[in-house]
């Protein structure tokens, strides 16, 4: 990994913007052209849809606003991003056409200058991709489908199962119809594709204070979960440039660490899930120029965004807006996104604030300009005797007049409007907690009784994870940073502990295969291990168990192709409801229990394991069906990695989602403050985004074996050992 030493942060930055454009440039170039809409100019009309949802979105607009705001504030991270600038064209200006990195060659085009406003448009992708979420719109459709009530059983406003919050303390709605919506999210689930995938799963971060780890010192993990990619998500940098001391993770092409230390604190972050887009229906007039709000038309806001299509010339795009946001389909009904996207661009200087505080007041001060996405940064230091630790779901959450967000609303009306945000000193937060350890995994941030629940939203992760780490945490009075890493990589998974019981009582089997099947499960620990063969019988009884719980209301209501409920949805039933109707099947007409629907769902699980497995139940073991996979930018299968065999599942601290995970832990850090040099930290792929470079994948193995690397401080040049450089960069004015 570079590490950068200059004696001024220009200087710094300037180099270290030399480095990223060095090991990672047609990356840079590639993310931001997603987020700009600016694929099509290289990869032709197929991808024209694509362009044409960002550019409605907008995060080009919004990233040029951003600059022209942040430049007449005068704070320092315009400064650091012209210096960033600076040093990636000085780099690129050194290539020439057969220098280009081989993704240029292989599309047939040459990298542009950079610019602050890439860095900015980069960054908004990287919001969207944490904030992006329609579920708004799935959500109505059940309701549609099932009436308010029904729908609520599936998605409950707050979780029904045993949850662990990051603070343990305290109208007549109009419907989108079914054509409106269904368009929006196919459009929205095609750009998904380019997105850094959170599909399932969340992130995990937790901090132990000095009175309960093995030296008195505060500890501080975090991963975040993001796509399994190569060029990998993140570049792994130290920068020694008064006032700047830090090392960490950076996302290429942005100039700021979002992980590491700067040897006074530690940090890290993970998504809230916050609900901060809604969707309004709005009224336009017969030549759609106009749209009413109270009673008035206003003008619609309209912007020209011509797109370069590859072969074709120049398509024209026109964008259209209300004081809400952009307009997001007219197709049936026109649907405007008011989304906090838009306030997107202090969140630089936040996190250089951050990068240099001491202690957390000053960690505090900076979080305050944190706006978007919303998320849970954790906190570390090792002042005082046994240290700090804290968390804060750190953002703008929208409170909102008259109505939840959980539903679109009615954009005429002018009463169900967005009317402020919920203060900073009232977001979740906990610092020094009188149980010596604060997390996050995507939790719901609150208890029910939170003033603000409704602004926080109300589609979280389903707990599982958090419960798993607080059990941890709290057996656990004398933690160690081998501890922190062993529950990174963690593979219990508490949903199977809790439900797998409830299969064995149920299930009363004679044939061979079935049998041996239900004996993993009744001798099963839980781990989800690659040999585990219980992990395979659970993972397809999951499945069935949902469909066939599920599956016929579904069906009866026409809302096949809607969101099921999340697992612990029907955690909850099987354990606390076991003659819910919900088990019953209503195509029918028969009713069923629990037990009726788990003997069901086994009996399937085992048929369909035995097809595609064959008859020798030893043979299932996960391993053999659950793999991870690293795929290129570009999808070249030359320039991707795997599958590898894989632990982990839905469930599980240490996730990996679905049969085939193509998203996980992709950042690993550990930070020990009785010894920081004594930290570790490891993420899949490599520093170089060269595919024929030696360090394109060189940490990848280390990481699918569950290792560490070395997460040391090297404070000046003389501080690196001669044989760990492999490499000098020199720079000298003029």
């Amino acid at each position: 990994s570079p590490h950068v030493y200059a004696s001024n942060a220009a200087d710094g930055w300037f180099a270290m913007g030399y480095v990223h454009a060095q090991d990672r440039l047609w990356q840079m170039d590639f993310q931001y052209r997603v987020a700009a809409g600016r694929l099509s100019e290289i990869l032709g009309p197929d991808y024209l849809s694509i362009d044409q949802f960002f550019r409605t979105i907008g995060l080009d607009r919004i990233a040029a606003n951003a600059l022209a705001r942040r430049t007449a504030a005068g704070g320092m991270d315009v400064p650091v991003m012209n210096a960033f600038t600076a040093g990636a064209n000085a780099y690129i200006a050194t290539l020439d056409p057969p220098d280009y990195p081989l993704e240029f060659k292989l599309l047939g085009y040459a990298p542009e200058p950079w610019t602050a406003e890439k860095s900015l448009i980069e960054g908004g992708l990287i919001a969207w991709g944490l904030m992006g979420s329609f579920s708004d719109l799935e959500y109505n459709l059940l309701v549609e489908k099932f009436g308010e009530v029904r729908a609520q059983e599936l998605f409950p406003p707050y979780p029904a199962s045993v949850q662990y919050p990051i603070q343990p303390a305290s109208v007549e709605v109009p419907t989108v119809s079914a054509a409106a919506a269904a368009d929006i999210l196919t459009r929205a689930a095609a750009a998904e594709a380019w997105l850094p995938s959170f599909e399932g799963i969340g992130s995990n971060n937790w901090a132990v204070i000095g009175t309960r780890t093995a030296t008195g010192k505060p500890l501080l993990a975090a991963d975040p979960h993001l796509s399994y990619q190569l060029p990998a998500v993140w570049y792994w940098a130290e920068l020694q440039a008064p006032p700047f001391r830090v090392r960490g993770a950076m996302f290429p092409g942005i100039p700021l660490f979002l992980f590491g230390t700067n040897g006074y604190i530690s940090w890290g972050e993970t998504n809230t899930g916050a609900d901060v887009n809604d969707f309004f229906v709005e009224t336009l007039n017969a030549n759609h120029t106009q749209y009413l709000y109270q009673g008035t038309w206003r003008d619609l806001t309209v912007y020209d965004e011509p797109i370069g299509v590859k072969g074709q010339g120049t398509v024209p795009f026109r964008v259209l807006a209300t004081r809400h946001g952009p307009i997001l389909t007219e197709l049936g009904q026109t649907v405007s996104m008011e989304s906090t996207i838009t306030y997107f661009g202090d969140e630089l200087e936040a996190m250089l604030g951050i990068d240099l505080a001491h202690d957390s007041w000053h960690f505090n001060e900076s979080s305050k300009l944190w706006h978007v996405p919303a998320q849970n940064i954790i906190y570390a230091d090792a002042n005082g005797t046994f240290g700090n630790i804290g968390i804060r779901s750190t953002g703008l959450y929208p409170i909102r007049g008259n109505f939840s967000g959980r539903l679109p609303a009615n954009g005429s009306s002018g009463l169900d409007e967005w009317i402020g945000f919920v203060p900073f000193d009232q977001e979740p937060h906990a610092f020094d907690p009188p149980e010596g350890f604060v997390t996050s995994t995507n939790q719901v941030p609150t208890p029910p009784n939170y003033p603000y629940i409704d602004s926080l939203g109300q589609f979280f992760d389903s707990g599982y994870r958090s419960r798993r780490i607080h059990a941890l945490l709290a057996a656990n009075d004398r933690v160690t940073v081998t501890d922190m890493q062993d529950y990174q990589r963690d593979v219990y998974d508490l949903a199977a502990a809790s439900v797998v019981p409830y299969i064995v009582a149920a299930v009363h089997v004679t044939d061979r295969t079935p049998s041996d099947a239900l004996s993993a499960l009744q001798s099963w620990d839980f781990e989800t291990n690659t040999t585990s063969v219980a992990a395979t019988v659970w993972h397809m009884f999951v499945e069935r168990y949902t469909v066939d719980t599920f599956g016929d209301d579904y069906a009866a209501a026409y809302a096949s192709d809607l969101m099921l409920p999340q697992f612990n949805t029907l955690e909850n039933l099987t354990v606390n409801d076991p003659t819910s109707p919900w088990f019953d099947n209503v195509t029918s007409g028969r009713s069923y229990t629990r037990d009726d629907v788990i003997r069901r769902a086994f009996n399937e699980t085992a048929a369909l394991l035995e097809d595609r497995l064959g008859p020798v139940v030893d043979a299932w073991t996960w391993g053999s069906v659950h793999s991870k996979e690293f795929d290129h930018l570009t999808g070249l299968a030359a320039l991707s990695r795997g599958p590898y065999a894989a632990p982990g599942d839905d469930f599980t601290l240490n996730p990996a989602h679905g049969l085939v995970a193509h998203e996980g832990s992709s950042w690993r850090q550990v930070i020990d403050f009785a010894n920081l040099n004594g930290s570790v930290a490891i993420y899949p792929g490599g520093q170089s985004g060269l595919p024929l470079s030696p360090h394109y994948d060189d940490f990848l193995q280390i990481y699918l074996q569950g290792q560490y690397l070395a997460f040391r401080g090297y404070y000046s040049p003389g501080d690196l050992p001669a044989d760990f450089v492999a490499s000098t960069l020199r720079m000298v004015p003029g």
